[in-house]
């Protein structure tokens, strides 16, 4: 039972790690979103309305949050390598 119960405990922690992961990665997908576009920049990050939310199975929406990531990084890197080089 005890080792049941410990298996239990472990599949639980990796579910709460997991899903605390994909939280991690809304909020900073969120706040690239915001930063690439001033009109996003005046709304509230935490909002449930987009796209962007957690769903199971977990791993598969980590991979999609991952991706997603990747690819507004990617934007906003650009985007910031073009004000740099812009004449002051």
């Amino acid at each position: 039972m005890e080792t049941l119960l410990n298996a239990t405990n472990m599949v639980n922690s990796e579910k709460h790690e997991l899903h605390d992961q994909a939280r991690q990665l809304i909020k900073l997908i969120r706040q690239l979103e915001a930063a690439l576009d001033d009109a996003k920049a005046e709304q509230d990050f935490e909002r449930e309305d987009d796209n962007l939310r957690v769903t199971y199975p977990l791993l598969q929406c980590l991979e999609h949050l991952r991706g997603k990531h990747q690819t507004i990084s990617k934007l906003h890197r650009e985007r910031f390598e073009q004000v740099k080089s812009m004449p002051p």
